[in-house]
């Protein structure tokens, strides 16, 4: 499995931290609206927009370097594009799970 969060990649914006300090912001002020959106669609059985949610959280995480988040996301993107419903299920608890670290080692960053 990747890392929670590459270093690396925030690293590419080591020059200009408020810039981090922001997309941190964007990433914290925007994805529990996605994640819950999931949890609905899920919930509601709208497999098309479990994928298009998915994919809005793969971006958000991809962008600050949170390779497991985007994994997941990615992987729950790829099972609501095949119908697989079993599937879907799983990985949502795993994708919260996630999240849910992701989320708290941003906020960590964050205040750093």
């Amino acid at each position: 499995m990747s890392q929670l969060l590459n270093p690396a990649r925030l690293a590419i914006f080591s020059g200009n931290p408020a810039l981090v300090q922001r997309l941190i912001r964007i990433y914290l002020d925007t994805s529990p609206k996605v994640l819950g959106d999931i949890e609905v669609s899920v919930a509601s059985g709208d497999i098309e927009q479990v994928g298009s949610h998915a994919h809005s959280l793969k971006g958000l995480a991809a962008e600050l370097g949170a390779e497991e988040l985007a994994e997941f996301s990615h992987r729950l993107q790829m099972a609501a594009r095949a119908g697989d419903v079993a599937v879907i299920g799983s990985l949502v608890k795993d994708l919260v799970c996630c999240y849910k670290e992701t989320t708290v080692a941003l906020q960590l960053l964050n205040t750093n």
